[in-house]
């Protein structure tokens, strides 16, 4: 009933490690796919960032190529940076939709890979990269370091996350109290973690993720 060869060929591809491309423009940007950790790999070669948008045509082209010949390359969903340091301060997410289509803006810095796995897959058993606070649906809580958390957001709408959700703020009982913020400089960026958990708004965007860092004690915070 089935090909022997094509089922080995998609085991093949579906194992971890093998690396499967799916565009290149060729000037030094390309995106590669490791489907078996469930990652996209984006390779910027130049001396300047690129921008990566919904509307690049190219782009699109080649994604939804990839997808028609092996679906289970681009798996619909949002995928967060596994970078560290100074070069992800940008790179926090991007969003594949139905049929492979790019569905969010993204810049990669100059001579850089950035490695972007599945929100579902950041918490792995085999190869956790995170520890999950919180789950529900499309929204998830996610510790990243000792003194920093990332708020994922798959939904199509902003999520509003404040103290009333009483989930919320007793999962991130578990962070160190203080104060934490993202590099944006926009507002409600801001988290204020006490003993009783979150005590502060924060707005999660539609089809992405932001990760808030510890800045300061609570005694930082002007009173008013």
């Amino acid at each position: 009933i089935f090909d022997p060869k094509i089922v080995s060929d998609i085991l093949t591809q579906l194992s971890p490690g093998t690396i499967q491309h799916c565009f290149s423009d060729g000037r030094g940007l390309e995106i590669n796919c490791d489907a078996g950790n469930g990652e996209l790999l984006l390779t910027n070669s130049t001396d300047q960032a690129c921008e990566i948008v919904p509307e690049w045509a190219e782009l699109q082209t080649s994604l939804r190529a990839s997808f028609s010949s092996a679906p289970w390359l681009l798996r619909r969903g949002l995928y967060v940076c596994r970078n560290k340091g100074e070069e992800a301060t940008n790179l926090l997410s991007l969003f594949i939709g139905a049929g492979g289509r790019l569905e969010s803006n993204t810049t990669i810095p100059a001579g850089c890979t950035a490695t972007f796995r599945h929100v579902n897959l950041l918490a792995d058993a085999k190869a956790p990269v995170a520890e999950v606070l919180f789950l529900d649906s499309s929204f998830i809580l996610l510790r990243t370091g000792d003194t920093s958390f990332q708020v994922c957001n798959s939904a199509d709408f902003e999520y509003n996350v404040h103290p009333m959700w009483n989930e919320v703020r007793q999962a991130l009982k578990a962070m160190p109290r203080g104060v934490y913020e993202d590099k944006s400089g926009l507002p409600f960026r801001t988290a204020v973690l006490s003993c009783h958990g979150l005590q502060s708004r924060i707005k999660a965007p539609a089809r992405s993720a932001i990760e808030l860092r510890r800045v300061g004690n609570l005694s930082s915070l002007e009173q008013v």
